[in-house]
């Protein structure tokens, strides 16, 4: 899934529950599941960071504004607010931990990278390219989610 994926569906669970400390379990879990639907990914399988960097800063400032729009226009509560940021925060870790696995080794993120990459491999284990079919589930997502934030 693209990143602003991820980070909608965090704050939807941020926004629709009250306690952080289920949230970011929620958050975390989100992540893995939306993973296990079809979708295409930009990156290259090289996991060529400098040819891939644009694409990851765009994917990432995307879902940041994403996010700070709806709580520019909504004007949430701060604690909502705090919420949905802990939200996002923590459906986007998943892929933080495998880009400072990749990088540099990182032992400690070992077995969630190991994990993340099960997810991918296990429901995908054709290449999906980046395509608007293969685009749909993160629309669909998001859109769900921004349904979630919107009510």
């Amino acid at each position: 899934m693209l990143l602003p994926t991820h980070a909608l569906v965090g704050a939807a669970i941020g926004k629709n529950i009250n306690s952080p400390w289920l949230i970011i379990p929620a958050a975390l879990a989100s992540h893995y599941i939306l993973d296990t639907f079809r979708h295409g990914d930009y990156i290259d399988k090289n996991l060529n960071l400098k040819g891939n960097f644009w694409k990851v800063s765009l994917d990432v400032l995307s879902a940041f504004l994403i996010i700070f729009l709806f709580l520019y226009f909504k004007n949430y509560s701060p604690a909502v607010t705090k919420n949905i940021l802990i939200g996002s925060f923590f459906s986007l870790l998943p892929d933080f931990t495998t880009f400072l696995y990749w990088k540099f080794r990182l032992k400690i993120f070992k077995a969630l990278h190991e994990l993340h990459l099960w997810v991918h491999e296990y429901f995908h284990p054709e290449e999906i390219k980046f395509s608007p079919k293969n685009a749909f589930n993160d629309i669909l997502f998001s859109a769900i989610a921004i349904i979630f934030l919107l009510i």
